[in-house]
């Protein structure tokens, strides 16, 4: 008894032993060793439900081969053709709505090419579907006669061949158009660049523009609309430009001749490319049409194959039926194996994924010290080290990533800070102190170049030290060959010391004594460096060429803010500067806002002459300080805008105007105007009170009358022989000088005679 239990004993440990062995053989084979032996399995159960599967079909086949002869070929055929045509249909609508984009050869092999396999499928299709009339004429004689039949044929081939040809030739009309730079469309452009090269941005030619830009309008609604008026106005727009041409005092005569020119190729390539859209457009609703009357035929076709296909399968079914109970048993069995070979492979492959998938998760949420367990030497458990060893190196990247993150957003604040200061001096001051306290620095300063560009001047530095070495105006040479600033500058680029003790020219500075290692950083703005952002710690090998792509980003940011800071204050001192000559001068000055109509920015002088208080006058304008008509009788308002307009096209009109004061009083006086610069329509009007003026020189001149009369009378009496003729001469001349009739000139008594005379 004890002999046979131990026997059985030794058994099943041979057996468990044998277990083992078995199962850390299947462990430890590749994963694409394990796949082979349960597909190879598998296919070999597909080979058995196959063969028996294959058995009954035949069967089956043979009793659905009459049934499915020559209706369902013909029905699949038209099917066929029908799928075709939408092919075709998507590879033109494809074509028309991207070849732009892509480009015309890109679109046409992409989308032509296709298209015409399928147009040559489609027409082979119909030569299939001729073989099929006399089925036709047999089976479905009373709804379907042969020669209708042979008739839908040949209409399909005919719509076949013309939406071929109309399609072809709407490919060919849009390469001939063009886009952007090719074809017709190309030369058009050119002709519309050459002209507005040649019109804009010159005094004088504005109303040559503003024509072309009404051309261009009608052109582009044209394109848009397709309607023969923007046609015809294109036409018209274009004789006014010619004439406008012609006429113009800012062409010279050759240019007058070259733009004439320029305008009729212009209007030719207008006239082609419109001509070639009238043509493409004929061309696209030829083959739409084309492809809508090739669609109920197809539709026909494939019901009359239906028909043909109603036959009688009632033997095909029985033996469909015993062929797919054999099939079921078979497969079932299969099912069975599958089953377990599936549980099986899914263990061995699963629970390294999930172990895996968990780790994964870990370290999604920031477990880094995750780790997955590794129990087998496939390939899952290749992967299963590789996760440990990318999770490890995973760690060390993401403490690099948390430190580089952390200076550049130190790198933003500062940038931030310094684009909000709108003073050089301190904006460079706040930059170095940031600088030293975001990034734990022992010291930094900035140097900029001076005017002449040959040295490098220190301009700010951080703490104590740093307004002690700027209050001594420090400056370093900028062809210094052994400085690192000096360096930095020259070559725009950053350059690291991180031993300052071991060069052999470094000079310690006395109020920087625990300096070892340096950083120079040009300050540029593209290829035009303005200074050097010199950094400095305590440590030895502190900097890395991390360092300088992150302070070089700080430092061209700095570059931006300060040339922007010193645009502003240019603008600044220039703005003041205006604004004191208008203050500071002799007579009024107002600026006139042509978007408003309205009077802004007038100084003390043009307060003073028309009465009124400053936040007064800016809500007036010309119409409103001026009477209705000047004395000349036009009226004020369309003076003022034809002056304006004067001034606008880079005139200086100098004339007299009737101005209204705030108290209701007409006054004269002599505005001159002058076009301010930029974009907003403005001028500024320099306004002379000339009442006085004009009262000393209607003065003068009766004055002048007056005399001339004097002397005239005087040269008359002069003329007289006697004395009553030279009284008769003054009493006239008197008389018509003065406007008086009659006019009596009485003399004294005569010394000898004791007489009084009076001539009249």
């Amino acid at each position: 008894m004890k002999n046979t239990s131990a026997s059985k004993t030794n058994a099943l440990k041979s057996a468990s032993s044998n277990g083992n062995r078995l199962f850390g053989f299947w462990r430890d084979l590749s994963l694409a060793r394990k796949l082979l032996v349960a597909f190879s399995t598998l296919a070999l159960l597909a080979l058995v439900v196959g063969v028996v599967a294959n058995l009954g079909l035949r069967g089956v086949q043979n009793s659905y081969e009459s049934a499915l002869a020559e209706g369902e070929a013909m029905e699949l055929i038209s099917l066929h053709m029908n799928a075709d045509q939408l092919t075709a249909r998507r590879h033109e609508k494809d074509f028309l709505a991207r070849w732009t984009a892509e480009g015309y050869e890109a679109a046409y092999a992409n989308y032509i090419v296709p298209h015409q396999a399928s147009v040559e499928e489609i027409r082979e299709h119909i030569e299939e579907l001729s073989a099929f009339a006399p089925a036709v004429a047999r089976d479905l004689s009373g709804s379907y006669s042969q020669a209708q039949y042979e008739a839908d044929l040949k209409t399909l081939r005919e719509n076949i061949d013309l939406y071929d040809q109309s399609f072809q030739k709407t490919v060919r009309l849009l390469e001939e158009k063009g886009f952007q730079d090719t074809g017709l469309e190309g030369e058009f452009r050119v002709a519309v660049h050459d002209i507005e090269e040649r019109i804009y941005d010159r005094e004088g030619l504005e109303p040559l523009v503003i024509t072309m830009l009404q051309i261009r309008r009608r052109e582009k609604d044209y394109l848009l609309r397709s309607d023969q008026e923007y046609i015809d106005n294109v036409h018209q727009l274009l004789a006014e430009l010619k004439r406008q041409i012609a006429s113009s005092d800012g062409l010279e005569p050759a240019e007058k001749t070259e733009m004439a020119a320029l305008t009729d190729r212009y209007l030719v390539a207008f006239d082609a490319l419109v001509e070639k859209e009238v043509e493409t457009a004929a061309a696209t609703q030829a083959f739409r049409d084309a492809a809508h009357n090739m669609e109920p035929l197809f539709e026909k076709l494939a019901a009359a194959g239906a028909e043909l296909s109603t036959l009688n399968v009632a033997t095909a079914k029985t033996n469909s039926s015993r062929t797919l109970l054999f099939s079921s048993i078979t497969l079932a069995a299969a099912l069975l194996v599958a089953v377990f070979l599936s549980v099986a492979l899914s263990r061995q492959i699963t629970s390294p994924v999930i172990r895996l998938t968990g780790a994964a998760h870990e370290l999604e949420i920031g477990n880094y010290e995750a780790r997955t367990e590794v129990t087998s030497g496939d390939e899952l458990g290749t992967l299963g080290s590789a996760f440990n060893t990318m999770a490890g190196r995973l760690k060390e990247a993401f403490a690099t990533i948390s430190k580089r993150a952390t200076e550049l957003k130190s790198v933003a604040e500062i940038a931030t800070k310094a684009s909000q200061t709108t003073k050089a001096l301190d904006m460079l001051q706040a930059v170095v102190e940031d600088t030293k306290s975001s990034y734990n620095l022992y010291h930094s300063h900035i140097y900029l170049l001076d005017e002449e560009k040959t040295k490098l001047v220190l301009t700010a530095g951080a703490g104590e030290p740093g307004r002690q070495m700027v209050n001594e105006k420090r400056t370093i040479a900028l062809d210094h060959q052994r400085s690192l600033v000096a360096r930095a500058a020259r070559t725009n680029q950053g350059a690291i010391s991180n031993d300052v003790a071991r060069e052999p020219d470094f000079l310690p500075n006395p109020l920087l004594p625990d300096t070892k290692s340096e950083m120079a950083i040009p300050i540029a703005v593209g290829d035009e460096v303005l200074g050097v952002l010199d950094v400095q710690a305590n440590l030895v090998n502190r900097f890395t060429d991390e360092d300088i792509a992150i302070i070089t980003t700080l430092a061209q940011q700095v570059g931006t803010s300060l040339q922007n800071v010193r645009s502003y204050e240019r603008a600044d001192i220039a703005l003041q500067e205006a604004q004191s000559l208008v203050d500071n001068a002799p007579e009024a000055i107002i600026i006139i806002d042509l978007e408003s109509g309205l009077f802004v920015n007038p100084n003390e002088n043009a307060v003073k002459l028309y009465g009124l208080p400053r936040e007064d006058l800016v809500k007036a304008g010309p119409t409103q300080m001026s009477p209705p008509r000047q004395p000349d009788g036009r009226d004020s308002t369309e003076k003022a805008m034809e002056k304006i307009g004067e001034a606008l096209q880079g005139g200086t009109p100098i004339f007299e105007w009737m101005h209204r004061n705030g108290q209701g009083e007409d006054f004269l006086c002599e505005i001159r105007l002058v076009r301010m610069p930029g974009a907003h329509p403005r001028v500024r009007a320099s306004v002379t009170d000339i009442t006085e003026r004009k009262r000393n020189e209607d003065l003068t001149r009766q004055r002048a009358q007056q005399q001339e009369a004097l002397n005239l009378i005087t040269q008359k009496i002069q003329g007289a022989v006697t004395i009553e003729s030279a009284l008769q001469v003054t009493a006239r001349e008197l008389g018509r000088a003065l406007g008086m009739k009659p006019t009596l000139v009485t003399l004294e008594p005569d010394s000898s005679n004791g007489e009084r005379k009076s001539v009249s």
